[in-house]
């Protein structure tokens, strides 16, 4: 009995230090209880299919109650690793952290959402901002400038940073269920104005003579395509995507791999276009901690 009261005992003082203080960060002690509550709804939130009343009930909910969570003290440096049914991805920087989740809707596509924190050093503060997905509404995809307000929504997985014209930049990897028929990832630009807003698309990325802000690919439900920055070739990697069939050229839904590979390669605060590089994944993961692969 005396062993078991001295476990809790130490169990306590232990969460109890651990919630006031992260290294020299001071840490609300509730952020611990947030985190189970959170990860529940969220996997619920997963979950829920063809009922677009309940998903916009507590979608609702999940957001609310995740901006007041990331507004308490020190939730910038709280790690929220129990809650695995989101994106978090942080940038090496130390400055740009960012949160991305998915709910499916009853006609099968994919609607996310998120939140950027972001440490600026102008305002001497961390600001936060919802991402509030209008994916729908965007014409011309690959030459919009967007807002957090008006974001082609997706979850990130990866975030690579790189210098600019426009200051630092942040090349975000997402993915994006879609339809039913097809999935999406996407080659997302971020940097942030002098205030410390959120600016997505910038015409860093380059084909031949064109400068796009932004790449999507869109192939198969049914496929995997990978997409992913190799440390090793200092390059951000992917499948190349072809028609299952010529008479489906153009139908995106009947689109896959075939065993070749291209590659963004950063130049002169460009990413610029190398269609048919000399790339092995099994050598590439061998060599890496991980290769983000995500349907």
């Amino acid at each position: 009995m005396k062993n078991i009261l001295l476990l809790i005992t130490v169990f306590f003082l232990g969460l109890n230090a651990f919630s006031n203080t992260l290294g020299k960060h001071i840490i609300d002690s509730t952020l611990v209880e947030d985190e189970i509550r959170l990860s529940q709804k969220v996997a619920e939130l997963v979950e829920i299919r063809f009922d677009d009343a309940k998903l916009d009930v507590l979608a609702t909910d999940i957001v609310t109650d995740f901006e007041n969570v990331l507004k308490k003290q020190g939730s910038f440096y709280y790690p929220f690793d129990s809650i695995f049914s989101i994106g978090k991805i942080q940038s090496n920087d130390g400055l740009v952290r960012i949160f991305t989740w998915y709910a499916i809707k009853a006609d099968g596509s994919h609607i996310h959402f998120g939140f950027i924190q972001y440490l600026s050093k102008a305002e001497k503060e961390v600001l936060l901002f919802p991402l509030i997905d209008k994916s729908n509404e965007i014409k011309e995809l690959e030459m919009a400038s967007l807002t957090n307000d008006n974001w082609y929504g997706a979850t990130y997985y990866e975030i690579i940073e790189s210098k600019s014209q426009y200051g630092q930049l942040y090349v975000l990897l997402g993915w994006d269920g879609n339809t039913i028929y097809s999935n999406k990832k996407v080659v997302e630009s971020l940097v942030f104005t002098e205030s410390g807003r959120p600016k997505f698309g910038k015409p860093v990325f380059v084909s031949g003579r064109s400068k796009v802000k932004r790449i999507v690919f869109e192939y198969s439900r049914m496929a995997s395509m990978m997409l992913t920055y190799s440390t090793d070739f200092q390059m951000i990697v992917m499948d190349h995507l072809s028609p299952s069939s010529p008479i489906y050229n153009g139908n995106k839904q009947f689109y896959g791999p075939d065993f070749s590979y291209d590659a963004l390669k950063y130049e002169d605060g460009l990413w610029v276009y190398y269609p048919a590089i000399n790339f092995k994944p099994e050598e590439n993961n061998k060599r890496s901690k991980g290769n983000k692969r995500r349907n």
